[in-house]
């Protein structure tokens, strides 16, 4: 019986061959598996990390609510919206129905950032509001460094608000908590029009 020479070189390739042979890995002309058309539509683990939880809806206020006696408070700032800084000025939505708000805010009366907060859109007049939660603490050094109130540390919010239920029109928009000493609102004069 003749045997091929073997070189140096053929013997990874054998072992490689066999190996792939002896795993039954190795079905070059074999199609990779199909969806069914049930799972078609259905959502993959990887595209279901990758989606984005839906924005909160603002809820209308009644008259009780929206008219209830609030203290002023100035230990707060309305700082952007959709990634633009914004002022005095009235600011129209870039986009339609979700629309993202960063800040900071803190109860002058202790010193803390509110854990009921919310931020609250008037329309003229203050016939209707609506209002949502601001959401989870952000830190913010930045705040309790300038504000020198180490306490504020965690003062900030970002909170992504579904706003489809807002009638077209100018709404003036500002924080609002509760506390130990009753209602207040914080109130940096920012209007934005839908």
């Amino acid at each position: 019986m003749n045997l091929p020479h073997l070189t140096r070189n053929s013997i990874p390739s054998i072992l490689a061959a066999g190996l792939c042979l002896a795993l039954g890995a190795c079905e070059p002309n074999k199609a990779p598996p199909q969806a069914t058309p049930d799972q078609q539509d259905a959502p993959t683990i990887a595209t279901a990390a990758k989606a984005t939880p839906q924005a909160p809806a603002v809820q209308e206020l009644d008259a009780t609510a929206r008219n209830a006696e609030s203290t002023p408070s100035k230990l707060c700032n309305l700082e952007s919206m959709d990634g633009r800084n914004i002022g005095g000025e009235v600011v129209a939505l870039s986009a339609p129905a979700t629309t993202e708000f960063r800040g900071w805010i803190g109860d002058e009366a202790t010193g803390k950032r509110p854990v009921d907060a919310r931020l609250r859109f008037a329309a003229p007049g203050n016939q209707q509001a609506w209002e949502l939660p601001v959401g989870a603490p952000i830190p913010r050094k930045d705040v309790a460094d300038y504000m020198k109130i180490p306490t504020l540390g965690d003062a900030g919010f970002q909170v992504s608000a579904d706003l489809t239920a807002l009638p077209q029109g100018e709404y003036h928009v500002y924080l609002v908590f509760g506390g130990p000493t009753g209602g207040h609102r914080c109130d940096n004069g920012r209007r934005i029009v839908r």
